[in-house]
Formats: structure tokens, C-alpha cells, sequence
């Protein structure tokens, strides 16, 4: 019993390097796992892109709520102002972004250029993202 024991252990114990088996394993894990981290890496553009457009989407979703609750809306050249729950507030553009002021709360980011127009009492926001070329229209709100 204790020679078979000692025999197992001979095989396990060979001091000689990797075989061939385990060397050609080895290399397909490695080869795997390049290929999947690589297929992954492709994806993280579209990612980014995606939460571009939906972190735009939730600040117009604000800037609409903030229209709704606001009162005596006029349009300048600095932007809206208007009495937003007993304060006046203005939301223009500041460098890359659009904000509410008083204060600093961003609503948008990297924006190149915008304007608020009106058009049959409603209001819109008409801007352009940096690295865009296309002009996006969106309603905010009706008075």
C-alpha cells in the first residue's frame, strides 16, 4: 500500500518543467482572456456614449420641472429668467455649460452654443454638444 502511495506521489512530484499539455493550456486561457478583455475594451465607447445622452436627458428633464414651477418666464440675451419658487433665477450659458444662477447648478454640459427661443408661448432650448455638429430643439415648458 505505502509503494503505490509513493508511486502517485513520483508522478506528482516530476521536478523537469511543464509538459507540453500544460504549456499549450496555458497559452489558450491567456489567449482567452485577451480576446475577451479586448471585446470588452470596443465596448466602452458605446458606454460612454450612452450615459452622455442619458445625463442630458436627465438635465433637460430638470430644466423642465424648473419651468413648470416657475413663474413670469421672459427670455433675454443672457438667457431665462424668471420667479422660480419666490426667487428670481436665470439659466444661461457659462463657458461649456448651461447653469442656474443664483448659484452654480449645472443642468448641461459641454455645450458649444445655445439659445432659448419662444414660439406661440412655449419655450424652447435650441443647443449644440461640443464634439456634435447637429443642433438639438427641445421644449422646456409653456406659459
Amino acid at each position: 500500500m505505502m509503494q503505490v502511495e509513493m508511486k502517485h506521489l513520483k508522478l506528482f512530484m516530476n521536478n523537469q518543467g511543464f509538459t507540453l499539455i500544460e504549456l499549450i493550456f496555458s497559452l489558450f486561457i491567456c489567449s482567452l482572456s485577451i480576446t475577451l478583455i479586448s471585446s470588452a475594451l470596443t465596448l466602452i465607447p458605446h458606454l460612454i456614449k450612452e450615459n452622455e445622452s442619458l445625463q442630458d436627458e436627465i438635465g433637460l428633464s430638470q430644466l423642465r420641472h424648473i419651468g413648470l414651477l416657475g413663474k413670469d418666464l421672459f427670455i433675454n440675451m443672457d438667457g431665462l429668467e424668471m420667479n422660480y419658487l419666490g426667487d428670481n433665477i436665470t439659466i444661461h450659458q457659462i463657458g461649456k455649460r448651461i447653469v442656474k444662477e443664483p448659484g452654480f447648478h449645472i443642468i448641461l454640459q459641454d455645450i458649444s452654443s445655445s439659445i432659448f427661443t419662444e414660439k406661440d408661448t412655449c419655450i424652447y432650448l435650441t443647443y449644440e454638444k461640443v464634439d456634435h455638429n447637429n443642433e438639438q430643439k427641445r421644449f422646456i415648458t409653456c406659459h
